[in-house]
């Protein structure tokens, strides 16, 4: 599989109307953070998909318009419960954890110094696999995404089976991938710290730095769907009717 990783970077600033596709990316950022987080990362997640379906639809400038934003934070929604599930596993132990210690504090006769230096310990191995569980699931969320792309179904992405096969199947390509979102983010962390010059710059830099490395992500996501070599791997163009 071949990914032009460097196109994902550029692509954005290819587009001569870039600057107003970002600024009104940018507004609906900060009006998502004005609604609190989970608004952000629906409009998040739904613009790397606007920009993936995008690529997989051969538009020669896949920024996404943002003609209809609610469709956005609808399909954001929408993934951030398929990524919600995934996730569950160290939700549930984290929740365990915090029990235990919520139920040993209200408890007479422990030893103070012996639990919360268990419980210490207990969240310093929760901390490290929350750093495995989560490497994990950044190497599977090209392969989940590509799920969730064929047919725009919740229960569809959930098929783990699939999602681990897809992944071993292009281990590499989406390590590749990874790296490239994390370079994206660092590219806007530099970007942000340089914009200091200006009030104006930080802030446009700040809200639309975050549906950039998005749309990087899913220009990244959008080249993998594409070039998945069985035809079930292909869009159902009747899902999204």
């Amino acid at each position: 599989m071949t990914i032009d990783y460097g196109q994902s970077l550029k692509f954005a600033f290819e587009d001569e109307d870039w600057l107003k596709k970002l600024g009104k990316a940018a507004l609906w950022t900060f009006i998502s953070m004005l609604l609190l987080i989970f608004p952000l990362y629906f409009f998040g997640l739904g613009y790397g998909l606007e920009t993936a379906r995008n690529v997989l639809n051969g538009k020669e400038k896949p920024l996404p318009e943002l003609d209809d934003v609610g469709a956005t934070f609808k399909d954001g929604a929408k993934f951030f419960v398929v990524t919600l599930v995934y996730g569950s596993p160290i939700i549930i132990l984290y929740c365990v954890i915090f029990g235990i210690a919520i139920a040993a504090g209200a408890s007479d006769g422990l030893d103070e110094e012996a639990m919360g230096a268990a419980m210490g310990g207990g969240m310093l191995a929760v901390q490290c696999l929350l750093y495995v569980f989560a490497f994990a699931l950044a190497l599977l969320l090209p392969a989940i995404m590509t799920l969730y792309l064929r047919t725009n179904d919740i229960r569809a992405s959930l098929n783990v089976s699939e999602v681990i096969a897809i992944t071993r199947d292009n281990l590499g390509t989406c390590f590749m991938m990874l790296l490239m979102y994390i370079a994206a983010s660092f590219i806007f962390q530099i970007v942000f710290l340089l914009s200091f010059i200006t009030i104006c710059g930080w802030i446009f830099v700040y809200f639309a730095g975050i549906p950039w490395v998005a749309a990087v992500q899913g220009h990244l996501v959008g080249q993998f769907v594409g070039q998945l070599d069985s035809p079930e791997n292909k869009l159902d163009p009747v899902a999204f009717e």
